[in-house]
């Protein structure tokens, strides 16, 4: 868990195996739950995600270094992941590393002009769809019945 949060009220322990364990400590409360004590939860969670997020960056950046691995020494970028971790008896990734976000191993290689993403208009309307009303405000060959200009 982060270094810089410290608990009051409850005790965090690390992960492992993915499961973060977290204790009521007011023993001399009986552990009931107080405003602090919903505080403290909240901040462990958030803690718990941050840590997370972190974890889930490095691992991008071991894939990011062994895909520069790859081009430097083959002139050519990897065909899939599993060439990261062995190609012609060479280790470009120590090994293949599951998200820590999802839990699943669906890391890909994402090539030049496979990043496309709509242009979202108002109402999350993709930019320049036919009918209706454009960002701008005119409409996209349509009058006011829906039915196309003529």
């Amino acid at each position: 868990m982060s270094e810089t949060s410290t608990y009051e009220t409850i005790r965090l322990e690390p992960a492992v195996d993915g499961v973060a364990t977290l204790y009521l400590d007011r023993p001399e409360k009986m552990n009931a739950l107080d405003p602090a004590t919903y505080e403290e939860i909240t901040q462990a969670f958030a803690d718990i995600e941050r840590d997370r997020e972190v974890e889930m960056v490095h691992r991008g950046k071991q894939y990011v270094r062994a895909i520069k691995l790859y081009y430097k020494k083959f002139g050519a970028y990897p065909p899939n992941m599993d060439a990261l971790v062995k190609t012609n008896q060479i280790r470009f990734l120590r090994k293949r590393y599951k998200d820590p976000m999802t839990g699943k191993d669906d890391w890909r290689i994402i090539h030049v002009g496979e990043n496309k993403v709509p242009a979202m208009g108002l109402f999350g309307q993709t930019v320049g769809q036919t009918g209706g009303i454009s960002p701008t405000g005119a409409t996209n060959g349509a009058n006011s019945t829906g039915v196309p200009d003529t």
